[in-house]
């Protein structure tokens, strides 16, 4: 199957790239807008690629609720350490 690829070629910092959007709010200079056409195998199937892109975002959800949890947990670690500091010296 043919399909047609529209972008941007874009300058910055004496390279030369493609995108898909205009990139300049990102410091690229566009030259002109291109188009490719390219020939996608019949047989492609893009489902084991998002997969991995979506268990990938769900591992870094994950770490991150965790990293926000420990941080709660040292606040309130430290909460406590103050309150039992002042209740002993009261």
């Amino acid at each position: 199957m043919k399909t047609t690829i529209k972008g941007f070629i874009t300058h910055c910092e004496g390279d030369f790239q493609f995108f898909s959007a205009e990139m300049q709010e990102y410091g690229y200079a566009t030259v002109m807008p291109y188009s490719i056409e390219v020939e996608i195998p019949d047989a492609f199937d893009p489902t084991a690629a998002q997969v991995a892109l979506l268990e990938a975002s769900k591992q870094k959800a994950r770490a991150d609720f965790q990293a926000r949890i420990t941080e709660i947990d040292r606040q309130i670690q430290s909460l406590l350490a103050i309150e039992h500091q002042e209740a002993s010296h009261g």
